[in-house]
């Protein structure tokens, strides 16, 4: 896995390469950032630039015919139980200065994390600081042009699979603000199912593509032993 020297010095994973504020790093926290380590988890793959995804504290209870619904309509994306039944990471403070930026999927997830943040004593000066690192998942929804979300070939940004589910839900994903769970067990459960999937596709993606753009040509790697 690479890693980048962060503002001490020091090796971790990819800090500072969001390249969204590079101007910002010498009005964070005193202390050194920490070091982000293995995480056993979906966020795992976003480890190489340093990013976490986040939920609410709080997660749902789901029902029997939710879950089998749930199931039903996952085999279509190729997602297996191993997938569905992994436990969310949970948000913690030292989460703030553990990744370069927190994702959420919803406004109500952000603003408790940015509550947090305004009560603790350990980051409580720091608050414009870390309003900067946590995001929504859809705030990148805009990046990029429809053209190259829906393009096809060798150069395309999304596979052929996922340009074709997200074509039909594309304008609507960009207006979208929150990434609503669905119903599945109601009757607009599958079409609610879809447009998750839709906000899903494009706010990964975009996220992506600009994470691409934003690498320092010049940022100094290594591998971790």
């Amino acid at each position: 896995t690479p890693v980048a020297r962060d503002r001490q010095g020091q090796g971790h994973k990819c800090d500072n390469a969001s390249g969204l504020n590079p101007e910002q790093g010498s009005t964070g926290p005193a202390h050194p950032v920490a070091d982000s380590g293995h995480v056993d988890s979906p966020t795992s793959h976003a480890e190489s630039a340093n990013i976490s995804a986040t939920t609410s504290s709080h997660q749902p209870t789901y029902s029997l015919a939710r879950t089998a619904a749930m199931l039903s309509a996952a085999a279509g994306l190729k997602l297996g139980l191993r997938e569905l039944a992994r436990p969310p990471e949970q948000f913690e403070l030292k989460d703030l200065d553990r990744y370069d930026l927190i994702m959420c999927v919803d406004d109500n997830s952000r603003q408790a994390i940015l509550r947090e943040v305004a009560e603790d004593p350990s980051t409580t000066n720091f608050v414009s600081y870390y309003e900067e690192k946590v995001l929504l998942l859809t705030s990148f929804t805009q990046y990029e042009t429809d053209a190259a979300m829906l393009a096809s070939g060798g150069f395309a940004l999304l596979p052929r699979q996922f340009s074709y589910l997200l074509r039909p839900g594309l304008a609507a994903s960009k207006l979208s603000r929150d990434v609503v769970s669905p119903g599945l067990a109601g009757e607009r459960g599958a079409e609610e199912w879809d447009g998750m999937v839709q906000i899903l596709i494009l706010s990964c993606a975009a996220f992506v593509k600009f994470l691409m753009d934003a690498m320092p040509e010049n940022l100094f790697w290594e591998p971790l032993d």
